[in-house]
């Protein structure tokens, strides 16, 4: 559902909008929507970003448990650099 909204802009700043919209072939409306959306959906990924590092590398090391912290780590950089340990 649709809101309105009343803004107060400078007449040049509104002038220039104005024309950006007519060029796209858009309402000053959806402009300044598009804009909003726009706007909100990186703050939010800032906020929440869907790849942060901690999503990147889940699930990419697999623990056994028989194995010290230390020996997991050197066969994991290992494995990624293909080097094989004896």
């Amino acid at each position: 559902m649709k809101e309105k909204l009343t803004l107060l802009i400078d007449k040049e700043t509104l002038e220039r909008t104005r024309r950006q919209a007519r060029l796209k072939g858009i309402s000053l409306s959806q402009m300044v929507e598009d804009y909003l959306q726009k706007a909100s959906a990186a703050q939010e990924e800032i906020h929440h970003p869907d790849n942060s590092v901690l999503d990147e590398i889940l699930g990419c090391i697999t623990l056994d448990e028989r194995k010290t912290d230390k020996e997991q780590i050197e066969n994991a950089r290992a494995s990624r650099f293909e080097i094989a340990i004896v």
